[in-house]
């Protein structure tokens, strides 16, 4: 495996196979979710695993909300391959967050289907990503992350950049890293049916 036309071949990512890969996490769900949510990244993943998605989503948005500034002028000075790799290797929801729970993820039938490339040809995959692609996911990585809402403001007006998920941060943590798997398996489904992929909720 490892083709770029593997995507076709995978079949909507269950649910139980993100609540694994992310080892239930409730904070790394969480990121992983905003950052797919914030990010276009639908032309990344024939190029990427499913592991590799998720950490680079999660990874990416929680540097831009520790370091805004920081990180917006590393992706405007580097290239995609470097940024890739900085947000997996520096990143505190980076790929040693998810290789804790590799033992475990692999175990899932599923898994080798959503993960069939090997890491050291993640240049060359990168590169095959079209350039536009490229730069329209710079520009999204360097403005600030949104403000999540679990209730709508009294006023009834939302600030810029916030987004209501009432429905999906609720209280109990079971039932929202449940719910954030949920959305997950649905905004990765839409990569290969439509041109955007982002919900309003």
């Amino acid at each position: 495996m490892g083709r770029l036309e593997d995507l076709v071949k995978r079949p909507e990512p269950p649910k139980e196979l993100i609540l694994a890969v992310t080892g239930r996490n409730d904070n790394l769900i969480r990121a992983a979710h905003h950052g797919l949510f914030e990010t276009t990244l639908r032309e990344f993943y024939p190029h990427l695993n499913l592991e590799e998605l998720l950490a680079f989503a999660a990874g990416s948005w929680k540097m831009r909300r520790r370091y805004p500034e920081t990180f917006a002028e590393f992706v405007s000075n580097h290239n995609i391959y470097k940024i890739f790799t900085k947000v997996y290797q520096d990143s505190k929801y980076g790929m040693n967050q998810f290789s804790r729970h590799r033992k475990r993820a692999k175990k899932h039938e599923l898994y080798e289907i959503f993960n069939p490339f090997k890491k050291k040809d993640l240049s060359a995959r990168l590169e095959s990503v079209n350039q536009d692609d490229v730069e329209i996911l710079k520009e999204q990585l360097q403005r600030n992350v949104c403000r999540y809402l679990c209730n709508p403001p009294k006023s009834g007006n939302i600030e810029d950049g916030a987004v209501v998920i009432f429905p999906y941060d609720c209280p109990d943590k079971n039932t929202r890293v449940i719910r954030y798997a949920d959305k997950i398996t649905k905004i990765i489904s839409g990569y290969a049916k439509q041109n955007n992929h982002f919900t309003v909720f």
